[in-house]
């Protein structure tokens, strides 16, 4: 009997009998849905493969009865998504709302017409992924990547990923992924954002909390930033409110940076630095800039020999033509101030001293 002859019902219902012989199936307990719905059977267009949603049986999500929702769903995909999943309902606030934006997805997201299957499917047969963009070359970062081209490792353009994908402190509570075939942890995509997030460009610290916060999550010891007067040196300048953003970048154009991470404002025509090392701090203190300038002249830019080199007690640190700490270098506003400050309880008599190093008994 066919459902053209017995009606829809005798598709799975019989009077005495299932319409076919129950197979169990770890995502279908009760073996009812299974037995149409595999390679072989007539509905083997959407048959389950060796991939599916975990820890879920079918009829969490289908109903063979609902007709109001396509694939007989209990209710939009969304709605069904969140009602596991609450902890990712910020999606709908963020920029990953994919009905806030559709045409600037690709065209298999735009087809699935719905904010969570935009990036996933709970089914999958192609590459057994349950991203709709496979992970690829040992890393989470493809599905990102798949949009958001310009701002992978070792691509191409202004918004390049620039922070070192292994250089992750031991300690941190943030979510690494494989970097190599050797499953090394490093840095993603998603190590610093959540694509589910409402926050600005998706990062993942506290919507009340200022970037720089993420940050220190790994860089603890610069967290003393937060007592000087770089806290907000970008405030009112044109930039960002975030102590870490206006001297540091994560994505930038690699032919613009200038050692460690560091985004370069232009400095004026005409004027020269030696030391690569020089150069970020004159490009907010120095006239006209983002700050003010050195109330003093600067050391002569001439070559001198540094004693104990490495031990902070026993001298200064000097830099070569490069920007790096030698033996052999020269004087730049790093040898004598810290950017990031030191640990020092902030009261009126040392709160200057949290930008100088600790006196040297090698200065002289």
């Amino acid at each position: 009997m066919t459902p053209e002859s017995g009606g829809p019902c005798s598709a799975c219902h019989m009077f005495h009998r299932f319409a076919r012989a129950p197979e169990y199936h770890p995502l279908d307990t009760k073996g009812q849905c299974i037995t149409c719905h595999q390679e072989g059977r007539c509905a083997e267009s959407k048959a389950l493969d060796a991939r599916n949603h975990p820890d879920i049986t079918c009829n969490v999500c289908h109903n063979p009865h609902e007709t109001e929702t396509s694939h007989f769903l209990r209710a939009r995909p969304a709605d069904l998504c969140v009602g596991c999943h609450a902890e990712q309902a910020a999606l709908t606030g963020g920029r990953h709302n994919f009905c806030s934006g559709r045409g600037e997805w690709p065209a298999s997201s735009r087809e699935s017409n719905d904010a969570c299957l935009a990036c996933h499917r709970p089914h999958a047969r192609e590459d057994g992924s349950l991203m709709r963009v496979a992970p690829s070359d040992f890393s989470s970062d493809a599905a990102c990547v798949a949009c958001h081209s310009g701002a992978a490792w070792n691509a191409l353009g202004g918004h390049v990923a620039m922070h070192p994908r292994a250089a992750v402190s031991a300690s941190t509570q943030l979510p690494l992924v494989s970097i190599d075939s050797a499953h090394t942890k490093g840095m993603g995509c998603k190590t610093c954002h959540n694509p589910h997030a409402a926050t600005d460009r998706l990062l993942r610290h506290e919507p009340d909390e200022p970037a720089s916060s993420l940050c220190i999550q790994c860089h603890t010891p610069m967290q003393q930033i937060l007592l000087t007067a770089h806290a907000n040196i970008s405030q009112g300048h044109g930039e960002q409110g975030e102590s870490c953003k206006a001297c540091h970048a994560m994505h930038a154009d690699p032919t613009a940076l200038a050692g460690k991470l560091l985004a370069v404002a232009p400095l004026p025509a005409g004027l020269v630095v030696a030391p690569n090392e020089d150069r970020t701090c004159l490009a907010c203190h120095r006239p006209e800039g983002r700050a003010a300038p050195p109330a003093i002249a600067i050391h002569p830019d001439v070559p001198i020999f540094a004693i104990g080199v490495g031990n902070a007690d026993a001298s200064l640190p000097l830099f070569d033509e490069m920007g790096r700490e030698s033996m052999q270098g020269r004087i730049t506003c790093k040898t004598c101030h810290v950017p990031h400050g030191q640990a020092l309880i902030p009261t009126l008599l040392n709160l200057r001293r949290l930008f100088h190093r600790k006196p040297s008994n090698r200065c002289v």
